[in-house]
């Protein structure tokens, strides 16, 4: 093997490692938050129909192209049906996110400063929530980065293989294929001028047409049988869809602002307002590295935002997840190439920042993205107490109420054949309601009446997470 493959072994090797033990830790854990639906719903229908089918029921098609839910009902034909399998078939996208990290900083940086890049990339809270999940979000984490680094290293077969996985796995990976073409256009354009731009993007385009036709066949036949894409009337995302007025728009605008600095990010964005203020105080241009991430960046927020902004619902953290790892290598960059702070300190507390991230869960009151960070963890052995403690008692499972993401069949959640499932929430008429406070769909006013009129018969609490079942008085 040569000495760069040696090297570069020796560099992922403790990323690898890392991905290992996380996965053989959660090999156990449910299906949770959106993997439910886009991951085990979208499984079990292929699983069950034997692939008769290549659309989706209605009341729960998502308007993607349904690859992920095949590729896991197909790894379960093989392997069996259960969460440590599908756990597993998230572990070679996993190492793929180790190497492309790898290959990526590489192209930045001297080998000497690789493992830094690695290590901010890789501890952003939101890719680690989504690895420790059975998640479509690491695919197309995968083949995001793999399709940057063709883009840097000009490598056009592996431009059509990256963007040819992002249109199978999302909508937004078909955002993503655009971002990477308009990237690809711009970064390898030397004169930027309207007519060169136009020659470049007639030679290059035809390494993204696979995808663009792929992409355009499957939402033709899906629309042509259905009549819709994305959302539908009836489904139940679509109030998430419904647009927004200007009111909105600008509370979107803040809220977006929020989703930036979340989860220990905040201290990143000071960095980089720092850094700007040096950098226009001294004068320094930018350097062609420097210059080609800004790029990224840019075209990022200029294909992924604009939907998130005009509709009610839909700025998940986790939808930023390309933009948050590209600040992250833009912020390390930016540190090992000026010399305005002591480089140890500042890494040191941008690494603290975003391991304390996952540690941070704010009041019952405020909305929080559970997928987007590690701090959800605890919840996951508090249900199973919850759930067992429902069996000891003899509580009938349909005699409790819930809200999402707990009212979801246990054969979806836990892959056992106990089809079961609690109830949606009726404070009206239910006799029991389990509640935590990873759940967004109580109201404040809701919670308030189960404190003050209803009977606290159990509760478990870990790390700032509670599960309580409640009994009307």
């Amino acid at each position: 093997m040569q000495t760069s493959n040696w090297q570069g072994l020796k560099i992922c090797s403790p990323f690898f490692l890392f991905y290992f033990l996380l996965t053989w830790y959660v090999s156990d854990h449910a299906f949770f938050w959106d993997t439910i639906q886009l991951g085990s719903r979208h499984a079990h229908w292929y699983f069950d129909t034997n692939f008769q089918h290549l659309l989706l029921p209605k009341e729960f098609d998502s308007g993607h192209i349904p690859t992920f839910g095949m590729y896991l009902a197909a790894v379960w034909k093989c392997l069996g049906r259960s969460l440590a399998v599908s756990h597993w078939a998230m572990f070679p996208f996993l190492l793929g996110i180790v190497y492309q990290a790898y290959r990526l900083a590489k192209y930045i940086f001297p080998i000497h400063y690789v493992p830094y890049l690695m290590i901010l990339l890789l501890l952003d809270p939101t890719l680690l929530a989504q690895s420790s999940l059975i998640s479509p979000d690491i695919i197309l984490v995968f083949f995001f980065l793999l399709g940057v680094n063709a883009v840097f290293y000009n490598q056009a077969p592996l431009k059509v293989i990256a963007s040819i996985g992002l249109a199978l796995i999302s909508m937004r990976g078909m955002m993503l294929v655009l971002g990477l073409f308009l990237f690809d256009l711009f970064l390898h354009t030397e004169r930027k001028t309207i007519k060169n731009l136009i020659q470049r993007a007639f030679k290059n385009i035809w390494v993204y047409v696979p995808s663009g036709l792929l992409a355009m066949a499957y939402l033709g036949y899906h629309y042509s049988q259905t009549g819709w894409f994305a959302y539908h009337a009836d489904s139940p995302w679509a109030p998430a869809f419904e647009k927004v007025g200007i009111g909105g728009f600008f509370k979107n605008i803040v809220l977006l602002g929020w989703r930036l600095v979340d989860f220990g990010r905040l201290i990143i964005w000071v960095y980089l307002a720092v850094n700007v203020f040096f950098f226009v105080k001294h004068k320094r241009k930018l350097d062609p590295k420097l210059k080609s991430l800004l790029l990224l960046i840019g075209i990022l927020f200029l294909v992924l935002t604009p939907s998130m902004l005009l509709h009610q619902g839909i700025l998940n953290p986790r939808y930023l997840l390309p933009i948050f790892l590209m600040i992250n290598v833009l912020t390390v960059y930016i540190l090992y190439t000026t010399f305005y702070f002591n480089r140890t300190l500042i890494f040191s507390l941008l690494v603290a920042a975003l391991v304390a991230g996952n540690f941070l869960v704010y009041p019952p009151s405020i909305a929080q993205g559970w997928d987007a960070s590690l701090s959800y963890l605890p919840f996951v052995e508090l249900r199973k107490k919850m759930n067992q403690y429902i069996k000891d008692e003899g509580i009938p499972v349909e005699s409790v109420g819930t809200v999402f993401p707990n009212y979801y069949s246990f054969r979806l959640t836990d892959l056992t054949e106990d089809k079961r499932q609690y109830a949606h929430k009726d404070l009206s008429n239910q006799l029991y309601i389990f509640d935590s406070n990873i759940f967004n769909d109580f109201t404040d006013e809701e919670r308030a009446t189960l404190i003050k009129g209803w009977e606290l018969i159990q509760a478990f609490e870990q790390r700032n997470i509670y599960v309580h079942l409640y009994k009307k008085k």
